[in-house]
């Protein structure tokens, strides 16, 4: 049986997906098409058993290429339950977690929500998804892992500091998961892997989310979600579907947000080491 030896546990729109794709590009790393498996935050993942799960890897043989295997699904960090399994799965010896100011990450979820077709303002959404500040302050999401994990058996990136320095970045990550640093590659991609766009057409990115969703809930069709990720089918979207640029988060929001975050952000940075405000990480 091939499992991760190492998981990318979160957090949501805070560059999880750029990382993925640096991660992925590693000859030492092994990262499945399906960047989200989820299996450790589903039920009904976790139920399909670890036959299911493995099958997203590489095979004993094949496995023996790599120093590194894993899998990044942001919504670990958002569930108890998946600190819990996950500590149970004793592969797994290394955690990966990217951060943003949570009041940019906010920001990024409606703009994820206006890019399918939300047309409504930040301040509404805000308003109408109270889960949204739910799920930024870090330190809380963090402390069931700190429970079960050593302090050295997770590693943090801000997501500014992480695109900004990009060699820096890559040899935090050689360092930490034992690969060669002189094979990281030299382009790295788009330093937005999902950019915020008001559709031209809100029906057919609303059309689309809603067949990947369905697709991801299959337990017979999961390989035509992962065929469009090969396929690159949500960069084609946004390609040719794309409108005008979302307003900006404006300056009376973003301190309300800030003073709400304040005591979390004072807390997180007290756990990893770094000040988050200023995006200075060592």
């Amino acid at each position: 049986m091939t499992l991760p030896n190492f998981l990318g546990i979160g957090a949501a729109k805070c560059g999880t997906t750029w990382m993925y794709r640096l991660l992925k590009q590693h000859p030492q790393i092994y990262m499945p098409e399906r960047k989200e498996t989820n299996f450790f935050s589903s039920d009904d993942n976790y139920e399909r058993g670890f036959d299911w799960y493995e099958s997203f890897f590489p095979d004993a043989q094949a496995a023996t290429k790599y120093n590194a295997i894993g899998e990044f699904s942001p919504r670990y960090i958002n569930s108890i339950k998946s600190a819990k399994r996950i500590a149970e799965l004793k592969p797994v010896e290394k955690l990966i977690v990217m951060l943003r100011d949570p009041s940019k990450r906010a920001y990024s979820q409606y703009t994820h929500a206006v890019r399918n077709g939300y047309g409504k303002s930040f301040p509404d959404f805000l308003d109408e998804r109270p889960d949204i500040i739910e799920r930024s302050p870090y330190s809380q999401k963090l402390e069931p892992f700190l429970d079960l994990f050593a302090p050295e058996q997770l590693c943090y990136f801000i997501f500014e500091d992480a695109i900004k320095n990009v060699p820096k970045t890559q040899q935090k990550i050689a360092d930490f998961l034992i690969i060669d640093l002189a094979k990281c590659p030299n382009q790295t991609g788009p330093a937005k892997a999902n950019s915020s766009y008001v559709p031209k057409y809100k029906w057919l990115n609303s059309k689309v989310r809603d067949i990947n969703q369905k697709l991801r809930r299959s337990k017979s069709m999961g390989w035509v979600t992962d065929l469009s990720e090969t396929l690159q089918v949500r960069q084609l979207l946004q390609k040719y579907n794309s409108g005008a640029k979302v307003p900006p988060i404006s300056p009376e929001v973003k301190l309300s947000l800030q003073d709400t975050f304040n005591s979390d952000v004072d807390r997180l940075e007290e756990i990893i080491g770094c000040g988050l405000e200023k995006r200075r990480c060592s």
